[in-house]
């Protein structure tokens, strides 16, 4: 073997800092399907329905029902039925929302509902329904009574009234 010259040793550093920067230059490779990364799936569809009742357990016909949709505040609304009852849907579905239930005379009900709360499905179960009855108490209206009015000062009378002006008094100087 022979002695490596000092312009042989920088010729071969330079080939090598070449080859290595032309690797590097490379597109990666494709990845492989196992090695992708997992596309998100859409959520499915989630419905919420219920029942819109007075206190004392019959049927709330004509009541409206609005609800809406935690993070992008979609609202869709429904009005209950001859029975009732109410439903509506929303797609995709996110497992935060608020119901607003409204009848006339009614006092009205809001409550929020969340995915895995107790009472609703679990984050993770396959549900997708929740249930939301409401009874609506009637609104107390204070009744208002009779009352008589008097005015405590006096009514002036024909005899203390002031003497009327003199025809000619609001004409001279």
């Amino acid at each position: 073997m022979q002695p490596m010259t000092a312009s042989r040793a920088v010729r071969s550093v330079v080939l090598a800092v070449i080859a290595s920067s032309a690797a590097m230059a490379q597109p990666p490779a494709p990845a492989t399907p196992s090695a992708a990364a997992p596309v998100p799936q859409p959520r499915p569809a989630e419905r919420l329905r219920g029942r819109v009742a007075t206190d004392s357990g019959r049927p709330l016909t004509g009541a409206q029902v609005y609800v809406t949709r935690g993070p992008d505040r979609l609202v869709e609304q429904a009005t209950t039925g001859a029975d009732g009852r109410w439903e509506v849907r929303f797609a995709p579905g996110t497992g935060d929302y608020l119901v607003y239930v409204a009848a006339p005379g009614r006092q009205p009900l809001r409550r929020r509902i969340t995915r895995g709360a107790p009472g609703f499905p679990a984050v993770d179960a396959p549900d997708s329904v929740y249930v939301v009855d409401a009874a609506l108490a009637p609104v107390e209206v204070p009744t208002l009574g009779a009352r008589e009015v008097r005015d405590p000062r006096t009514r002036p009378t024909p005899a203390r009234r002031a003497p009327p002006a003199p025809p000619d008094a609001r004409w001279t100087t």
